[in-house]
């Protein structure tokens, strides 16, 4: 019943018929059920305020700021609320959503240029190229994000980083290099085929 709640007020319910109602007329519900202890009733609010976030985004946000004043949440149930809430402005960029979940849109950031497995290709050749991307870490305790390793997400094989989803490439992580406070993750993009004519093409 919680869930159907706040499912059944959702602005842009994908599965049923939707009720008619201003698109902040359920956030009294909402306040009484983003702290639930379980996960599907959690969901339902993230889902929920995504539907908001269409047409409202900065009442999401502070809506959002005002749950994580109010410590009722840990800080990963609020860090997947809030993920889930704003997932569709984070893929916009939209810097807010990247703020409240600890993270500075003008963080410095440094991108090698590409390298080519080779520069000879032929006709129906493939040709495979990366670039590494290395951004400042900030500890979590330091950007409001959960200190204890694993609590917002999965963590990756020892010895092995998690790479950065920033590029419209197939991302293949790489063993973790030595240096504090550096993290590096190379790209590497799907094979291009070359479409020329039956003499060699130089890249």
């Amino acid at each position: 019943m919680r869930r159907l709640a706040s499912e059944a007020t959702r602005p842009l319910l994908p599965w049923a018929p939707r009720i008619q109602l201003p698109v902040d007329a359920a956030l009294p519900v909402l306040d009484q059920l983003y702290d639930d202890v379980h996960l599907y009733v959690r969901t339902s609010v993230a889902n929920h305020l995504s539907d908001i976030a269409a047409s409202r985004p900065d009442l999401v946000l502070t809506t959002l700021q005002r749950w994580k004043r109010s410590g009722r949440l840990a800080d990963e149930h609020f860090a997947f609320i809030a993920r889930g809430a704003l997932r569709n402005r984070l893929k916009e960029g939209w810097p807010p959503a990247y703020a409240i979940l600890g993270y500075a849109h003008d963080a410095p950031i440094s991108l090698t240029s590409l390298t080519l497995e080779r520069t000879g290709l032929r006709d129906g050749d493939t040709l495979n190229f990366s670039a590494a991307l290395t951004a400042e870490h900030l500890p979590h305790s330091r950007r409001g994000l959960p200190s204890r390793p694993g609590a917002c997400c999965p963590q990756p094989p020892e010895g092995v980083n998690r790479p950065d989803r920033t590029s419209l490439s197939r991302d293949r992580p790489e063993p973790a290099r030595p240096g504090a406070g550096i993290r590096t993750s190379v790209h590497q993009m799907p094979s291009l085929r070359a479409v020329t004519g039956p003499g060699p093409v130089r890249f």
